[in-house]
């Protein structure tokens, strides 16, 4: 199996888990198509637009962090961006993420990957500054220990073997190698040091 799927793999695991969003408040998983959106407030959507995809792209930026851990950030990068395209490839992905097109969810979960490769704080600490820029406001006490929990908890992630002789540079396709550029520039939410 190759290793983007298998971070995919990995992240997605986490991000269908009802203990996780029952962890962060909600009664699990949102399982409603796209029509009953409009039944939803606003805040809803976005809490849960925003819990999917910063599940989803920290995951991923660990997933790439564990397996090429002895690599260049440029290496982690690589995965990570080939992770995302994998998952865009899939028919109805970017609605059943909540966005109305591939290209805002993936926009958004590269911008995750830019924060959470960046190396400037702990995932938690990221989690929680993207939620206070998209969401607007601060956590409260159940979102920070959520937080705390599932972003250092071991993960399948770890049953991932790391390569021997993988070459990090014959993962990315053409055109994908702009997205890594943009990942490779730094966080993209201002994380005080």
């Amino acid at each position: 199996m190759s290793y983007p799927l298998q971070v995919v793999g990995a992240a997605t695991e986490v991000l269908l888990d009802d203990r996780v969003w029952r962890a962060f408040g909600f009664k699990g998983l949102p399982r409603r198509g796209k029509f009953f959106d409009r039944f939803v407030g606003k805040e809803q959507l976005g809490k849960e637009r925003f819990l999917t995809t910063d599940l989803l792209s920290s995951h991923i930026a660990r997933g790439a962090q564990h397996v090429f851990a002895r690599k260049t950030k440029s290496s982690q990068a690589r995965l990570a961006v080939v992770s995302i395209e994998l998952l865009m490839e899939q028919d109805m992905i970017a609605g059943s993420l909540g966005f109305e097109s591939v290209h805002e969810a993936r926009d958004r979960l590269i911008g995750g990957l830019c924060d959470y490769l960046s190396g400037t704080a702990a995932y938690e600490t990221i989690f929680l500054l993207r939620g206070r820029r998209f969401l607007g406001r601060a956590a409260d006490a159940r979102v920070v220990s959520a937080t705390t929990l599932f972003m250092t908890s071991p993960t399948r992630l770890q049953g991932i073997e790391p390569p021997r002789d993988l070459s990090p540079d014959a993962m990315v396709g053409e055109g994908a190698e702009d997205l890594v550029q943009r990942v490779l520039q730094g966080p993209e939410t201002v994380i005080p040091r």
